[in-house]
C-alpha cells in the first residue's frame, strides 16, 4: 500500500509540472526570442550590408561620372564656373543622404533656361561623411534654373534635395537631375536710391526716364533699386522753357547728384553708387568732377556745365522772400503779384501765405519788415 500511495503522489506531481509547462507554452513568444526568426533577419540585413559595402562613390573615376552624363555635361565635367561677383542674392542648397552615405555624391549645375538647355557646373563635387548627413552650400546666385546632379555608386539613389528650406525632390538610380528655379526675394538687392523732383513751378510740364526702364512725370519722389553701374537720365519739358526752378536729385541718404533741364530736354549720366563729394568746404560740387566757389551757387549765373548750381534756386524776383509757395501756384508773393494781381495783404489774409521778406509791389508799405 505504501508504495502505491508513493507512486500516486509522484504521478500527480508530474502531471502538475506538465500542466504548468503547458500553460507557459501558451504565452506569445517575441520575434527576437525565436532563434530561427532572429537569425533570418540578421542574415537578411547582413546580405544587404554585404552588397552595399562593396560599393563606394570614392572609387569612381572621372570616366565613371561622365558615363552617366549627357555629352554637354560630360564636356563641362571637372570645371567650377561659380562667379559670386555681381550676382543677386544668397540661396542655400542642401542635400541629405540615406543610410548608405558612402555611395553618394552631388554637384550643382546652372542651367541656361531649364532641362536640356545647357549650362555649367558651379560647385565642386560634394560628398557625405556619415549616414543621413545633410550637406549644404550657401551661394550668391542670380535668378534662373539650376539642378542638383546626384550620383550613386550602387545605383539606388536615396538623396533628398532642399532649396532655401523647401523640399524639391529626391534622387534615383546611378544618376539623376533635380531641377529647380530661383528668384530674388522681395525687397531691394541693389542700391536704394530716391529720385526727388521739386523746388520750382509748372510741374505738369515735367517728364523723365532712366535707362533702367523707370520713367515718370511731374514733381514728387520715386524710389529706385539700382545695381552698380552707369545710367542715363533724360529729362523733358513739354513747354520748352526748362524746369522753372525744379531740379532732379538722386540720393542714397549720404550722397546726391542733381540735374535740371534747360529748354526742352537734357541728358546726364548717373553713376551708382553715388560718388561722395570731392570739393573742399565752401565749394559747390557740380557733380562732374568740377568745383566752383560756394558763393556762385544761386547767383543767377550757371557756372556748372549742367546748370546744377542754379537748380532749385529762387528766381531773382523771389530772392528776398523767405518762403517758397510754388506748390500753391506761384513761387513767392512777389511773383503772385505779377501773375495773379494779388497783393501781399490778400495773400496773407485770404490764402494764408507768409510774405516775410518780400517786396510786395502791390502793397503801399510792402511786407519786407513784417
Amino acid at each position: 500500500m505504501k508504495s502505491n500511495i508513493t507512486k500516486m503522489i509522484t504521478m500527480c506531481m508530474c502531471m502538475m509540472v506538465v500542466g504548468f509547462a503547458s500553460q507557459k507554452g501558451q504565452q506569445p513568444i517575441a520575434i527576437g526570442s525565436n532563434p530561427v526568426i532572429a537569425q533570418e533577419k540578421i542574415d537578411y540585413y547582413n546580405s544587404l550590408e554585404a552588397m552595399h559595402n562593396g560599393s563606394s562613390i570614392a572609387n569612381w573615376t572621372d570616366a565613371d561620372y561622365t558615363s552617366e552624363l549627357s555629352a554637354e555635361k560630360a564636356a563641362a565635367w571637372g570645371t567650377n564656373l561659380y562667379v559670386p561677383a555681381g550676382r543677386d542674392s544668397e540661396h542655400t542648397i542642401e542635400v541629405c543622404s540615406d543610410y548608405y552615405s558612402s555611395e553618394g555624391s552631388w554637384q550643382l549645375w546652372q542651367s541656361n533656361s531649364g532641362p536640356g538647355t545647357g549650362g555649367s557646373y558651379i560647385s565642386d563635387i560634394q560628398y557625405f561623411s556619415g549616414s543621413y548627413e545633410c550637406v549644404a552650400l550657401t551661394l550668391t546666385l542670380s535668378p534662373g534654373w539650376y539642378s542638383v546632379d546626384s550620383f550613386d555608386s550602387y545605383g539606388d539613389g536615396g538623396q533628398d534635395i532642399y532649396v532655401d528650406g523647401g523640399y524639391v525632390g529626391s534622387s534615383s538610380g546611378s544618376f539623376s537631375e533635380t531641377f529647380f528655379e530661383l528668384s530674388d526675394p522681395a525687397g531691394c538687392d541693389g542700391n536704394e536710391i530716391t529720385l526727388d523732383i521739386s523746388g520750382g513751378s509748372y510741374c505738369s510740364e515735367i517728364s523723365w526716364d532712366l535707362s533702367d526702364g523707370s520713367s515718370g512725370g511731374g514733381c514728387g519722389t520715386t524710389n529706385l533699386c539700382l545695381a552698380n553701374g552707369d545710367y542715363t537720365f533724360n529729362g523733358y519739358d513739354s513747354y520748352g522753357d526748362g524746369w522753372n526752378g525744379n531740379s532732379a536729385t538722386f540720393s542714397d541718404g549720404s550722397n546726391s547728384a542733381s540735374f535740371a533741364v534747360e529748354g526742352s530736354s537734357g541728358s546726364w549720366t548717373v553713376s551708382i553708387p553715388l560718388p561722395a563729394p570731392s570739393c573742399a568746404d565752401g565749394e559747390f560740387d557740380c557733380g562732374d568732377g568740377n568745383c566752383i566757389y560756394g558763393s556762385w551757387e544761386c547767383d543767377g549765373w550757371s557756372d556748372c556745365a549742367d546748370g546744377s548750381d542754379e537748380a532749385g534756386c529762387p528766381s531773382a524776383e523771389c530772392a528776398d522772400c523767405t518762403y517758397d509757395w510754388s506748390a500753391y501756384g506761384s513761387e513767392c508773393c512777389d511773383t503772385a503779384a505779377g501773375e495773379f494781381g494779388l497783393d501781399c495783404a490778400t495773400l496773407e489774409g485770404t490764402y494764408g501765405w507768409d510774405c516775410s521778406g518780400c517786396n510786395c509791389p502791390l502793397d503801399a508799405a510792402g511786407c519786407s519788415d513784417s
